[in-house]
C-alpha cells in the first residue's frame, strides 16, 4: 500500500513540483492550499505524513502543526516543515510544535525525499 502524504502549500508552482516529485517516488499525494483546507483534508485523507509550509493564508503552518499535534486522532502523524522562513526562531517554533524535519526553500528534493523516507520508516 502506498504511503499517503498531504502537502499544505499556498505557492502553486512549489505545490505542483513537490507533488509530482513525490508521486514519482511512489507516494500517494494530496494537496491543500491553506491551513483550513489542510486541516479538513487530514480528516478525509488520513495521511501518513504531513508536509507543511509555515507561511499560509489564514491559519499559519505553526497553527496547523499545533492543532494536529493536540488532536489525539492525528498526533502521531509526522510533520516535515518546508519554508523560506529559515531563521532560528522559525526552526525552534517548528520543532516546539513537534515538526520532525525542516527543509529550506528552495527545496532540495533529494534532501526532502530522504527526510520523508526516514520519517515513514520509524
Amino acid at each position: 500500500m502506498k504511503k499517503r502524504i498531504l502537502i499544505i502549500e499556498d505557492e502553486a508552482d512549489i505545490l505542483k513540483t513537490t507533488q509530482y516529485a513525490l508521486e514519482f517516488e511512489g507516494y500517494e499525494v494530496s494537496t491543500a492550499k491553506d491551513g483550513e483546507e489542510g486541516l479538513k483534508k487530514i480528516e478525509t485523507v488520513k495521511p501518513d505524513l504531513l508536509l507543511l509550509d509555515l507561511r499560509l493564508p489564514g491559519k499559519s503552518g505553526f497553527q496547523v502543526a499545533r492543532e494536529v499535534k493536540e488532536d489525539w486522532r492525528y498526533k502521531d502523524i509526522p510533520i516535515i516543515v518546508f519554508s523560506a522562513m529559515t531563521d532560528e526562531a522559525s526552526k525552534y517554533i517548528a520543532a516546539k510544535n513537534k515538526a520532525i524535519g525542516f527543509i529550506e526553500k528552495p527545496i532540495d528534493l533529494d534532501k526532502l525525499t530522504s527526510q520523508i523516507k526516514d520519517a515513514l520508516a520509524g
